[in-house]
């Protein structure tokens, strides 16, 4: 390519990338043997208009990778946790780690699925040991067992290492220090090359199997999942996991301005002001609910946000909230795979868009997860329905196939329907 500039590479490099953040959404729907699902997901989670907005040629920021990096990092958490491979694990460390160097207020996302994962993990470990009739004791020796296997002993190392060292790739750290962004980046990325060889699996496995039933590993994990406790609990500052709670907390904190103004003189009616930056751009400023609601996703039939209905909502007549709805199926999804609760960091970033705390810069985050839920919704409601009017039950493998992809194909004439608007804003 002689004649491609840097200058032209920037120019049209979001346009280029515009279509990575629906790969993870896909392979997510691959996960769940339901292709359809997350074909449906990527083709509106890739229209909504905050990610829209920031994939248009001449955007020259990396706020596409805010999006599409936390995306990889759910499916390849997803993925371990619902096949419990350590290989899923290691790539998720790998992409939670190189996230900031693209993006650096991607920390608090990612932190927060860390900490989520983790948490999802321990909870499943702790149930399952309490659901046993045995006496206390037994339970407690059951959870010590579980964190001492291999898949939940490794969740607890390459988490806490995530934690430990995601701070050394931001921009600054990388110049100041580079040698601890490849550090930092290198041992999950050997470990998962090495795991593709048989003697080095061997090896640990051996090593696994000599320790097994010792005191070692439950030890171990023990105390690794007690540092990293310590360290996500706000407002104390010890350990080698200290101020993870305000990696999370901290961009919330730094947005929550609205309002507030800083000032030199009180005395005087007329004195000069100062105001904070962030207090002077529009995302930090009280938005109107339909104008968040539509950058998440638009509503349908038509996008209500004031420049595509200058009217106003009041004359619109009937419109679906799509994000809303993609919303409570994102719950309902949590209800029925339970490892989606790991999702919840985006729907409390909903939550403070539309309290205003935050503005409209985060709806970016929430789009991607409102269509997984829209379309899962919608997926259930066509089934049942479906389900319904055959009036016969389902008990046959060959009907369940068929009226099952009989749905799916009714969502993906209906998914059309919803990603209109966003096309016409």
């Amino acid at each position: 390519f002689p004649d491609l500039s840097i200058e032209k590479l920037f120019l049209w490099l979001p346009v280029y990338l515009a279509g990575l953040v629906c790969v993870p959404i896909i392979l997510i729907g691959n996960l769940y043997r339901c292709v359809p699902w997350g074909f449906g997901a990527a083709c509106l989670a890739g229209i909504a208009h905050s990610y829209y907005n920031r994939t248009l040629a001449g955007y020259y920021d990396t706020d596409i990778f805010a999006i599409t990096s936390p995306a990889f990092s759910v499916f390849f958490l997803l993925a371990a946790s619902r096949t419990c491979s350590i290989r899923y694990l290691m790539a998720a460390s790998i992409s939670l780690l190189i996230g900031r160097f693209f993006y650096g207020s991607v920390q608090a996302v990612n932190c927060s699925l860390c900490i989520g994962f983790l948490a999802y993990q321990t909870v499943i470990l702790v149930l399952d040991a309490l659901s046993n009739k045995d006496k206390i004791e037994s339970k407690f020796r059951l959870i010590l067992q579980g964190l001492s296997e291999p898949f939940n002993l490794c969740v607890i190392l390459f988490v806490g290492w995530v934690l430990y060292a995601e701070s050394w790739s931001s921009g600054y750290q990388v110049e100041k220090n580079p040698q601890l962004f490849f550090l930092g980046l290198s041992v999950p990325v050997l470990l998962l090359i090495l795991s593709f060889t048989p003697p080095f699996v061997k090896v640990i496995s051996g090593s696994f199997n000599h320790f097994k039933g010792g005191k070692v590993f439950p030890i171990l994990s023990s105390f690794i999942l007690l540092l990293i406790t310590i360290g996500v609990l706000p407002f104390i500052n010890l350990g080698p996991f200290s101020g993870t709670w305000s990696k999370v907390t901290g961009k919330l904190q730094s947005y929550s301005v609205v309002g507030k103004t800083g000032s030199t003189m009180n005395s005087a009616e007329n004195a000069l002001k100062f105001l904070d930056v962030k207090t002077t751009i529009r995302e930090a400023s009280k938005i109107p609910h339909e104008v968040v609601r539509n950058r998440i996703l638009a509503d349908t039939p038509t996008c209500s946000c004031p420049r595509c209905m200058p009217q106003g909502l009041k004359k619109a007549g009937f419109v679906i909230p799509a994000s809303i709805i993609g919303l409570l199926g994102l719950v309902l999804l949590m209800l029925r795979h339970w490892e989606f609760c790991i999702t919840l960091p985006f729907i409390a970033i909903a939550y403070h868009c539309f309290q205003g705390n935050v503005g409209l810069r985060f709806t970016v985050h929430v789009g991607n997860y409102a269509a997984i839920g829209l379309v899962f919704l919608l997926g259930v409601l066509v089934w049942a329905i479906i389900k319904i009017l055959a009036k016969q039950k389902l008990e046959s493998e060959v009907l369940r196939n068929r009226y099952g992809w009989t749905s799916w194909g009714v969502v993906l004439l209906i998914v059309p329907w919803f990603a209109s608007p966003n096309l016409q804003h």
